[in-house]
């Protein structure tokens, strides 16, 4: 199986990154297009559903994927294990942050539909979760089919408590443009953790990548999105707004 060398990062995975974040793109631009009242679109069924669901599962799946490279290039530069712990807490935080940053500002501009617990808040809480058993592949895959198995005990149980919607409990009704609690979503991130340690062993690849495919255009457009995805998911939604503001009717 071909190295990869020097930089420690793998273009597929930065441009898989990409063709999701470019996909949360156009999907939110069909879903602003809705919610704008410039144009009535299903976005819930067929296609669109299908689309959703498959840049959702990629985000959540190269969170683990990520967090497994992290761990073996630390390995690879010999450092030590509490050094990845903190790179992992610092990185954590830093989305965290960008997940707070959204519910405030969603709460300014649509109120009660703000975003309470979305992907970001789900993606900071995963890393936090998964990266103490990026060791282990085995139990990082049990823990997510336990988490898939437990979600219809979690989503059948009723609380006042309105911070338990994290989990998936249901709560006094609410609603928000973008909810992701951690059961059932939390176990595509372990998966990733098994996935990513599939699919690399000490940061060589286990499948084939001819390193040709580099260079092309495509691969290079759609890695660099990806390397800047926290990036541009922090700004498209208001600048999809921009677009569309001449067309509100």
């Amino acid at each position: 199986m071909s190295e990869q060398k020097k930089s420690h990062r793998f273009p597929e995975v930065d441009a898989w990154r990409g063709v999701a974040i470019l996909g949360m793109v156009f999907f939110h631009f069909i879903f602003l297009i809705n919610f704008l009242e410039i144009e009535r679109i299903n976005y819930d069924i067929g296609v669109w559903r299908f689309m959703a669901r498959a840049v959702q599962w990629s985000f959540l799946l190269l969170v683990g994927i990520g967090v497994q490279l992290s761990y073996q290039t630390h390995l690879k530069k010999g450092k030590e294990w509490v050094e990845f712990l903190q790179k992992s807490l610092k990185r954590a935080f830093v989305i965290l942050a960008c997940a707070m940053l959204i519910s405030l500002t969603s709460l300014l501009a649509v109120g009660e539909l703000f975003v309470r617990f979305g992907i970001l808040h789900l993606i900071a809480v995963s890393i936090l979760c998964i990266t103490p058993f990026v060791r282990q592949p085995l139990v990082a895959f049990l823990a997510a089919l336990a988490i898939f198995l437990f979600t219809p005990f979690v989503a059948g149980l009723f609380s006042e408590l309105h911070v338990l919607m994290i989990f998936g409990v249901r709560v006094p009704p609410f609603a928000s443009l973008d909810y992701f609690p951690l059961f059932p979503w939390l176990s595509i991130p372990f998966l990733g953790i098994a996935l990513g340690n599939r699919m690399f062993h000490q940061l060589n690849r286990q499948y084939y990548w001819n390193e040709s495919w580099n260079q092309t255009v495509i691969i290079k457009f759609l890695a660099a999105a990806g390397k800047r995805s926290l990036l541009i998911y922090m700004i498209h939604v208001p600048l999809l707004v921009v677009m569309l503001w001449p067309f509100i009717g």
